[in-house]
């Protein structure tokens, strides 16, 4: 049987759904969507369809591979790859893989990222090359530990671009895809940021969304020392509807750790890994 590899298409979005709610049936990332759920995920994570692609097994639709690109820091992330069970046994993981890796790299980009959570096929992402970077954390709780007032500290909604302008301040720390500039940028449509301030300076920051269904951090960045300043900040989150998540954690940062301090409690981990597209070989 023939297998076909294309870009995906409008007229595909319906198998797209299918392939993703099936494929991930029974994995601890189990997709539950429709056509709106994923327009809204897709939009999210502002999938790059010039980079994502649908497998084909003769005329039926088979696997899929969905990207998404940052041009400005010349890297790239796979959101998913999965392929129906009943086409497992065939190679069409690593020929979407390949695909999608071969037109990164024709593109001049310099990294992609993936995350492998403990029932993905990690052996896979390592043939091809793929190296880990650190363990990420969702954590979820259904309240928050209230911390002290301080009459000294300022509360306030920042919008996206004000953020960003104020980011570069922040000390380096590792950072997963969705803590990353080009990532809030594009979905600043779906973001609140709250920001804590002693005068002039921003002290602390969270970026949640609320479009899953509950209160969820995305990112939370403070200042060394200034971790009571982000206390207060999350105890503000207790005005917003519970249950409460955080995803996409860096394992052992200094924003898990608080997180964990505050009633958050881990329910799910993974790896994030890397590729260097520049030494990447199509031989793999």
């Amino acid at each position: 049987m023939a297998t076909e590899l294309r870009n995906i298409g409008a007229p595909d979005l319906p198998a797209v759904i299918r392939i993703l709610n099936e494929s991930s049936a029974g994995y601890s990332f189990q997709f539950r969507l429709d056509p709106m759920k994923y327009l809204l995920l897709s939009r999210f994570w502002n999938f790059s369809y010039e980079t994502s692609y649908l497998a084909c097994a003769g005329p039926e639709p088979a696997g899929v591979v969905l990207n998404c690109v940052d041009p400005a820091g010349s890297e790239a992330y796979s959101f998913y790859w999965g392929v129906l069970p009943e086409f497992r046994k065939r190679r069409l993981s690593m020929e979407l893989a390949r695909k999608y890796l071969a037109e990164v790299k024709r593109q001049g980009l310099r990294t992609t990222y993936a995350d492998s959570s403990a029932d993905s096929p990690l052996d896979i992402y390592l043939k091809l090359g793929y190296r880990e970077q650190h363990r990420l954390t969702h954590l979820r709780a259904g309240a928050i530990s209230p911390a002290a007032p301080d009459e000294d500290a300022k509360i306030e909604k920042l919008e996206v671009a004000a953020l960003l302008s104020e980011l570069p301040l922040f000390p380096p720390a590792p950072r997963s895809w969705v803590s990353r500039r080009s990532f809030l940028q594009s979905a600043a449509p779906f973001l609140e940021v709250i920001g804590l301030r002693h005068g002039q300076r921003l002290d602390a920051w969270i970026a949640l969304t609320r479009w899953t269904g509950e209160t969820t951090i995305i990112a939370l960045d403070f200042y060394e020392g200034a971790e009571n300043s982000a206390r207060r900040l999350l105890s503000h989150l207790s005005s917003y509807p519970a249950p409460y998540a955080a995803s996409h954690v860096v394992n052992g940062s200094r924003a898990d750790r608080l997180l964990r301090s505050c009633g958050f409690v881990p329910n799910l981990e993974w790896i994030s890994i890397a590729l260097d597209l520049q030494t990447y070989s199509p031989r793999r």
